[in-house]
């Protein structure tokens, strides 16, 4: 029925995106609150319109003289079958064929879209197909010799394509030893394609079965209700726990101290060169790329972007520095709101620099440990 099958198809891709894409269209819908849609959006509606078109695509190619599937039905009926099952592997567990009759490249396409699963901050489960998306930007900068992960006039962080690897590692060498497990404790000889189909099922918690499930021994059975509950709150539990991580600041000496840099004109490229010399780890932050990789052999970390985005400023480490100098004296907005995020992250020394007086009063006031004209003071001199 194209009415059950469209309206259960719509309802497993919205709970696919996450909490953040809802939200944010949302607001389309809000004149007083509208606004240009985050990137994050466009990321996953980008990645999930393709995702559903390379499956609907490729399930029509493999199984379309299939007649266990699709291959007695009209075209239309094919089409819709196909898309169903393809959304259906992101999170549903619903089936509109026997994936017994499937041919094994179909089956394999599917472990694909499952092991990619949805969004994050959704009902989906899966790596997430915005970690799979880090993973292949890292990869094409690797391979063209880019010193950032760019994409989209945007730096992905070194810190986040870390998560990214650690998340990959963990859910793959989980997959691989639950279908070990899986493989032995399994009574009879099930097809290896089967045992694969299973065990990236219940770990991306979407609950298909080449009717393998009422074969399954009770320790099978448990291995697969192991993989389901590791499936459902592993990755996000890993992610938090390495959000909440922050390097032990105790102990340390003069050339592992921290200092962020904001902006780097001439100012900034100044103080950048004199603190490299003392091996100092240097974050620094600016909005164009050709500045940031100039310097990249001695930076810590480097980050294209906006000074005044406190989000920003956190994922870059800044709340890990000792001090952090502003460096865009030219733009009063913008170094007052600089400073004013260090100190709510917590950064304990902000030196800024200005090029007045005045501007020198006004970020005295909302709380710069050192402001510097260099100026007006050589013009005194």
């Amino acid at each position: 029925d194209p009415l059950i099958n469209l309206v259960i198809a719509g309802l497993i891709i919205t709970g696919g995106l996450g909490f953040m894409v809802w939200f944010d269209l949302a607001t389309q819908f809000d004149k007083k609150k509208k606004r240009r849609l985050r990137f994050h959006t466009k990321l996953v509606l980008f990645l999930t319109a393709g995702i559903l078109l390379f499956g609907t695509v490729s399930t029509l190619f493999t199984e379309w003289h299939n007649p266990g599937t699709i291959g007695n039905l009209s075209v239309p009926e094919k089409v819709l079958v196909s898309f169903f099952q393809t959304v259906s592997m992101r999170t549903a567990g619903f089936a509109s064929i026997d994936y017994t009759q499937a041919r094994p490249v179909t089956l394999f396409i599917y472990i694909l879209q499952m092991f990619l699963g949805g969004a994050p901050g959704g009902t989906a489960g899966g790596l997430k197909i915005t970690t799979f998306f880090v993973l292949l930007v890292f990869a094409r900068s690797e391979l063209l010799g880019l010193p950032h992960a760019n994409v989209a006039h945007r730096t992905i962080e070194a810190r986040t394509v870390q998560k990214s690897f650690s998340v990959f590692i963990i859910f793959l060498m989980t997959f691989l030893l639950g279908l070990v497990l899986l493989g032995i404790t399994a009574e009879g000889t099930p097809r290896f394609i089967y045992l694969m189909f299973e065990t990236i099922s219940a770990l991306a918690t979407v609950g298909v079965t080449a009717n393998l499930t009422p074969e399954l021994g009770k320790l099978a059975l448990s291995i697969v209700m192991v993989l389901m509950f590791i499936g459902r709150i592993g990755p996000l539990t890993l992610l938090v726990s390495l959000a909440d991580y922050q390097p032990d600041k105790k102990g340390r000496t003069m050339s592992d101290r921290t200092i962020g840099i904001l902006g780097l004109g001439i100012f900034g490229t100044s103080v950048l060169t004199a603190l490299a010399k003392q091996d100092m780890n240097i974050i620094a932050i600016d909005d164009h790329a050709e500045h940031i990789n100039q310097f990249e052999p001695v930076l810590a970390r480097g980050v294209v972007g906006d000074i005044t985005d406190e989000e920003l400023l956190r994922t870059a480490g800044i709340d890990t520095c000792d001090t952090v100098v502003v460096a865009t004296g030219e733009n009063l907005e913008s170094s007052v709101l600089a400073v004013m995020h260090c100190k709510s992250l917590g950064v304990p020394r902000v030196i800024a620099k200005v090029k007045s007086q005045t501007a020198k009063k006004v970020l005295e006031k909302i709380g710069a440990d050192s402001v510097i004209s260099p100026e007006y003071e050589m013009g005194q001199s």
